[in-house]
Order: C-alpha cells, then sequence, then structure tokens
C-alpha cells in the first residue's frame, strides 16, 4: 500500500498558458543546522491558515523537502523514521508549473503533470483557500 503526503505550496499565479518549466528540477542545498532548536520550534509550532501571498522560494521548498524526507547520512537514511527503511510517504508539490514530485536521492523534484492542481486540490481538501 502506498501512501501520498502532498504538500500545497502556493506558488505564484494560475498559468493561462501551456509551462514551460524543466521536467526534472534540482534544489539548492539544504541547509542542516537552524537557527532555532528542535524543542524552541516544536514550542512554537502553530497552524496557520494565513499565507503571504508571495510564492516560496527554491531555498525555502529545498528545506521543506528535506526536512520533510530528505537523505541524511551516506546509507541514504531519512530525516524522517522508518520501519526497516521502506519510507511508504512520497512527497510532491503542486505549482502553477504542474505537480512535481520530490526525489530524496537526488534532492530534486521532477514534474508529474503539466496541469495547475492547485484550485482542484483546495476544493478537495474541504475548500481550503490556495
Amino acid at each position: 500500500m502506498l501512501s501520498s503526503l502532498v504538500v500545497l505550496a502556493m506558488l505564484g499565479a494560475t498559468a493561462s498558458a501551456p509551462s514551460t518549466a524543466p521536467d526534472l528540477v534540482p534544489l539548492p542545498p539544504p541547509q542542516p543546522r537552524g537557527q532555532l532548536s528542535l524543542e524552541e520550534a516544536i514550542a512554537a509550532r502553530r497552524s496557520v491558515r494565513e499565507f503571504r501571498p508571495d510564492p516560496l522560494t527554491a531555498e525555502q521548498l529545498s528545506q521543506l523537502f528535506w526536512a520533510m524526507q530528505g537523505v541524511t547520512s551516506a546509507a541514504g537514511q531519512r530525516a524522517a523514521p522508518s520501519a526497516g527503511a521502506l519510507y511508504p510517504l512520497d512527497t510532491y508539490v503542486a505549482t502553477g508549473d504542474g505537480l512535481f514530485h520530490y526525489e530524496p536521492a537526488g534532492h530534486r523534484l521532477t514534474r508529474r503533470s503539466r496541469v495547475d492542481l492547485r484550485s482542484d486540490l483546495g476544493r478537495a481538501a474541504h475548500g481550503q483557500a490556495t
């Protein structure tokens, strides 16, 4: 059984013309050290329902993907725990350029669709704004 985790990073406006973005998108290297301790980050964590209108940067997306599923060792272990190192979750991002799948081993995105799915995904998520 394959589980999926869909990450909606609302990037840019809805495309009105077919996209010419590449099918393989390398991401900037992640930063393994942050400014907050894990305990401070957990204590400050809150769900947010109001978002800034500007898109996430490539660096921000890189950090998010690495923190969720990124490779953290030469042996291929990842940031997320997994019994038997099966890693059954896949991570995606929907943008105005289409749907992209995160590939942890190469720390990059691969296009899966050129269709802007953000509005459809928002409706499927009980009408959450996109």
